[in-house]
């Protein structure tokens, strides 16, 4: 028994979960959170979903020869959902694996997010999103092809676009009807669709006329707008509205002004002018008469392609003049094919170049030829050191020679040998005495006073 009751509880609980989750096929509502949408991992929707019929063509009887003939195969059976402000209609041609069209309204606003990154600037962030597809019998998603969906618009939509949107987040512009608030349009097999307001778009292009020097605005499409977009041009493409601006060039040379013409060489220096072009600038708004715009509120950036006939100079510059005012814009890239330079009024242009003089380079002095490097001399060997000689033995210390004997003298007068002094020698004995007695009483004197 108690088993019994468990069984039942576990299959009133089954079938409480699976209510939750679909509707019944009269296409009665039910919530649920889904995970596997791109942009969110918890998308809040409300699930509607109708199980799609089938039914057997009548058993026509047998046939001749008492065969059954088949009956006709099983086709579909058309089954509508509705939901808060759609509906949805099954075509007849189904695939054969469907079992129900199941219709997803998105609110989350992390997939809101999603789609605004896909759609880009076509919507202005107001609109209603549907996830659309079959489910087979097990649950899995499969393409929904002609099924037509009929949405009323919010208040405010009186310009819409309607959007398909892949699982990769390509967006693809759909055919839709409208009437009064209502707008009706097919599925083209995608998961997601979108209806949304119409965002005005700014769109801009180039004109260049016969003979005249190819060029491009070089800047990004939020620059373009703050340069070119007023106040009240926002209103507009808040409103729906698509502004379309379009820069134009002509070759001007030969038909410039004699004052313009005069204001460009008072400011070219050393500069050449190469020639001269037409520059203006025009904008439409939705489908009003083109304007011509003689300044804008930011400078704009604009590359011109150098005319063949003037390539191949070292420096290049664009000249304005506007209202007889000549300015000289320099060249900003290092192409030397383009000039790029930034201006914020349009009118004529002049294109001029400039080589420098070549400054003479002085003749080099020839550099006189090294003198060749004596090879070394060879280190003389060392001589061997002598052997040293020995010492002399001694010689004898000689005899000592006998003195000779001197030679006798002979003797002069009075037989005295001869001095070498002539004189008479009476008077120095007498003197010498005379001495010899003086020093004795001298002496003699100095012992008696002791």
């Amino acid at each position: 028994m108690k088993r019994t009751i468990c069984i039942l509880l576990a299959l009133a609980l089954a079938l409480s979960l699976g209510a939750a989750a679909w509707a019944s096929s009269d296409g009665s509502e039910g919530e649920t959170v889904v995970d596997s949408l791109p942009g969110s991992t918890q998308i809040h929707i409300i699930l509607n979903a109708t199980d799609i019929g089938h039914y057997e063509g009548e058993d026509p009887g047998p046939g001749p020869g008492g065969d059954p003939e088949p009956g006709p195969s099983p086709s579909p059976r058309p089954g509508d959902v509705t939901g808060p402000g759609f509906e949805a209609h099954v075509p007849e041609d189904v695939p054969d694996e469907a079992v129900r069209l199941v219709v997803e309204v998105i609110t989350d606003p992390e997939a809101l997010d999603w789609f605004s990154a896909s759609l880009g600037e076509h919507w202005s962030d107001t609109g209603v999103f549907y996830a659309v597809f079959y489910e087979d019998g097990s649950g899995n998603r499969l393409p929904a092809v002609g099924v037509q969906v009929s949405v009323t618009a919010p208040s405010g939509y009186e310009d819409l676009n309607v959007f398909s949107v892949s699982e990769s987040g390509t967006a693809t512009s759909l055919d839709y009807r409208s009437s009064g608030d209502e707008v009706a349009f097919t599925t083209d097999g995608s998961l997601y669709y979108g209806v949304v307001r119409h965002q005005g778009v700014l769109d801009e292009d180039t004109d260049v006329a016969p003979g005249a020097p190819d060029l491009e605005l070089d800047m990004t499409d939020d620059e373009l707008a703050d340069a070119v977009i007023t106040d009240e041009d926002r209103e507009y493409l808040d409103g729906g509205v698509d502004i379309n601006v379009r820069l134009t060039v002509e070759d001007a040379t030969g038909s410039v002004a004699p004052a313009d013409v005069s204001a460009v060489e008072s400011v070219a220096g050393d500069f050449t002018v190469g020639g001269y072009i037409e520059v203006e600038l025009l904008k439409q708004v939705g489908d009003q008469p083109w304007v011509n715009i003689h300044e804008t509120n930011k400078p704009l950036r604009i590359t011109v392609q150098i005319p063949e006939r003037l390539q191949g100079h070292a420096e290049y510059a664009i000249v304005r003049v506007h209202e007889v005012t000549a300015t000289v814009l320099p060249d900003l890239d290092s192409d030397p094919t383009t000039i790029t330079f930034e201006t914020s009024l349009f009118s004529t242009y002049a294109i001029l170049y400039h080589d420098p003089e070549p400054t003479a380079t002085p003749e080099p002095t020839a550099t006189p030829e090294p003198t060749a490097t004596p090879e070394p001399t060879g280190t003389p060997e060392p001589t061997g050191t002598p052997e040293p000689t020995g010492t002399p033995e001694p010689t004898g210390t000689p005899e000592p020679t006998a003195t000779p004997a001197p030679t006798a003298v002979p003797a002069g007068p009075g037989g005295v040998p001869p001095t070498g002094d002539s004189a008479d020698a009476a008077p120095w004995a007498l003197l010498l005495a005379a001495s010899m007695i003086g020093l004795a009483a001298v002496a003699f004197g100095r012992k008696k006073k002791d």
